[in-house]
């Protein structure tokens, strides 16, 4: 899995920049991410479509929704 070619990646994730929720999930199950972070709305960081395939921290953050494997929200 390389999806740097494609994204922005840092050691925690790539983020393919501004995408909707629904294409961000769609995004996650075409790449086959374990894990989706998305930019919720009202957040600072709105809209950004994070692909990972594994988070050693998952504390709640306000700027983000985490969706894994079976797109529920976390």
């Amino acid at each position: 899995m390389s999806w740097r070619s494609e994204a922005i990646c840092v050691d925690y994730g790539c983020n393919f920049g501004k995408l909707s929720l629904e294409n961000c999930l769609a995004l996650g199950v075409k790449k086959d991410a374990r894990e989706v972070i998305h930019g919720n709305a009202e957040g600072g960081r709105s809209n950004e479509c994070w692909l990972q395939h594994s988070c050693a921290d998952l504390r709640p953050n306000g700027d983000f929704g985490d969706y894994i494997d079976d797109n529920t929200i976390h």
